[in-house]
């Protein structure tokens, strides 16, 4: 079976550390909005991936999953964000929230090996975020 790329790409976010949340909208009329917010990370991960070359993962594919991952004013939605797509298909029909996880978060995670252990040690206890200040180290 072929791994569904649109699903994992679109959980990878990538923060400059410039981005500022408080900054204005493309506009200057207030601050950045979750659509703008959305377009910038999406363009991280078409720049930082090559995704702009993958004819296989519409833009509006990964567009579509990081919007979904952001609130209304623009913060992360853990519960979306580790929710799988038969989950979200399960939860249309029935209109229920899945069992919420604890978050752990790895910093400076490298090349992520520790975290992948962890997540499949900890699968359906825990669900693992990792955070990689220098995200040119993962590949």
């Amino acid at each position: 079976a072929k791994p569904d790329l649109d699903f994992y790409f679109g959980r990878i976010l990538i923060f400059s550390s410039q981005l500022n949340l408080t900054d204005l909208d493309p506009n200057g009329t207030s601050p950045m909005t979750r659509d703008h917010l959305s377009s910038v990370l999406c363009g991280k991960v078409e720049h930082t991936f090559g995704l702009a070359q993958c004819p296989e993962i519409p833009r509006e594919w990964i567009l579509d999953r990081i919007s979904g991952y952001l609130s209304r004013n623009s913060k992360l939605r853990w519960d979306k964000i580790f929710e799988s797509p038969a989950e979200t298909k399960k939860k249309k029909k029935k209109k229920k929230r899945p069992r919420e996880l604890p978050v752990m978060l790895e910093i400076c995670s490298g090349s992520g090996d520790w975290v992948v252990a962890q997540a499949k040690a900890q699968a359906g206890e825990v669900n693992w975020a990792c955070l990689e200040l220098r995200h040119d180290r993962v590949y």
